[in-house]
């Protein structure tokens, strides 16, 4: 007697226990790496000052003051510029880069701050980025674009930015990138 295939809910669980075995895996080995940085081949390169912590999405949404210090010197080429790791509570700094997810959204309507939505319109989590205020987005070392930061979402949350399109199917195409958010600094 053979058992009935699985039900759509049975294909979700397992698939959830399955990302989430994924994403504990990735974290841990990102922990391990910044606690024993020595037990990974590194590359012979010039040694650089970095200030970030090496850490993975897991870890965005969780306090720092668990983690260790940052770490002084690692070789060049093992750590990306810009800061990884920004606690909820901590506001972004003028001029300073820190790592994205970026997504798109094609709702009509208004924004959280009452306006209408338009080409240039992010939702970011407003605890990191005030709304109001313009927004720089790069892909790599390529900039983006510049964006108001004027509305807000649901599951938008820490170092999450969704930028607004007109076209649906373009806003799916788009899908899901990492790349870096400096808020814009402010002229006197």
């Amino acid at each position: 007697m053979t058992s009935p295939p699985p039900t759509l809910r049975q294909k979700r669980r397992r698939r959830q226990r399955i990302r989430i075995a994924i994403e504990l895996a990735v974290g841990a080995a990102a922990i391990g790496f910044v606690l024993h940085p020595t037990a990974f081949p590194q590359v012979r390169q010039p040694d650089e000052i970095v200030d970030s912590v090496l850490t993975d999405s897991i870890d965005a949404a969780r306090d720092t003051t668990a983690l260790p210090a940052p770490i002084g010197r690692l070789p060049g080429g093992l750590v990306p510029r810009g800061r990884l790791f920004r606690s909820i509570e901590e506001r972004a700094r003028a001029g300073e880069r820190i790592a994205v997810s970026v997504t798109a959204y094609c709702l009509q309507g208004r924004t959280r701050r009452g306006n209408l939505v338009r080409d240039g319109i992010i939702a970011v989590d407003r605890r990191l980025f005030p709304l109001g205020r313009d927004v720089d987005l790069y892909f790599g070392r390529t900039k983006y674009g510049r964006f108001l930061a004027d509305d807000t979402g649901g599951v938008i949350k820490g170092a999450i930015i969704d930028v607004w399109m007109a076209d649906c199917s373009a806003a799916r195409r788009f899908g899901r990138r990492r790349g870096y958010a400096q808020l814009v600094r402010v002229s006197k």
